[in-house]
């Protein structure tokens, strides 16, 4: 099989988890796998490549009858956030979510639009200041933002989420 061929598995395997984890609460590696019909060592290093890139974390036991419980894993919510922004004639809004969509913080500053350089320094010193307050890390080479001191997404493994 080509190098890119199992490249393309790979992207394919870390995405299917990833986004099951996202339709789902929590999940064992075992549940993964069946789900997925993956194997559990395929599953295992997907899930630690998620953990290291801060995208999945585990999110503690399942309860068991017998035997060793499970551990429960998640996506990690703040691991990538997004930010939006309105401006209106008379003001300007700016919201935080987070991955699943909760609303993580919002701002409201009060300003008339004008095509003028002082309007857009006065915006944009507004919106670094919300950015900053939030310990939000610009992610390197994808435009986004993250609130982990580690970088979450590395495009250096070239998987893909979505």
């Amino acid at each position: 099989m080509a190098i890119s061929n199992m490249q393309s598995i790979k992207q394919s395997n870390y995405s299917a988890i990833y986004k099951l984890l996202y339709s789902n609460n929590k999940l064992s590696k075992q549940l993964i796998a069946e789900q997925l019909q993956l194997s559990l060592p395929t599953v295992s290093s997907n899930l630690q490549e998620l953990i290291n890139n801060q995208l999945v974390k585990k999110n503690g036991k399942f309860e068991s009858q017998m035997g060793r419980r499970a551990t429960a894993y998640s996506i990690n919510p703040t691991a990538i956030v997004s930010l939006g922004v309105e401006i209106f004639y008379d003001h300007a809004s700016v919201v935080l979510i987070n991955t699943l969509g909760d609303l993580i913080a919002t701002s409201r500053l009060s300003l008339m639009f004008e095509r003028q350089e002082s309007y857009f320094k006065q915006f944009g010193t507004w919106i670094s200041n919300f950015i900053d307050n939030q310990k939000l890390k610009k992610i390197s080479n994808c435009g986004g933002w993250h609130r982990n001191s580690r970088s979450c997404f590395k495009r250096r493994s070239n998987n893909p989420l979505w």
